[in-house]
């Protein structure tokens, strides 16, 4: 699955089967470090799978932070609500 779609999931459930998302906060923060010390600059941008870093406040939500550090933005809804 892309990393997109691991992000919806972490916050929005898995649609197909209704279920709520359940976020494990011990895994957070240990895919978010993982993520800056394995991401390299020429994987980002309009035309990858990771889009630019999306700036988001150092004491927001680590799933937030994880949002932005993957190029989307933590405060986006399906449908535009």
């Amino acid at each position: 699955m892309r990393t997109a779609g691991v992000l919806r999931q972490a916050r929005y459930g898995h649609p197909a089967a209704q279920q709520e998302a359940v976020q494990d906060q011990s895994a957070g923060p240990l895919a978010l470090g993982w993520s800056r010390r394995m991401l390299r600059p020429e994987f980002r941008g309009p035309d990858q799978y990771v889009g630019l870093e999306v700036e988001v406040p150092d004491d927001a939500p680590v799933y937030d932070r994880l949002a932005g550090w993957f190029g989307r933005d933590p405060g986006w809804t399906p449908g535009g609500s």
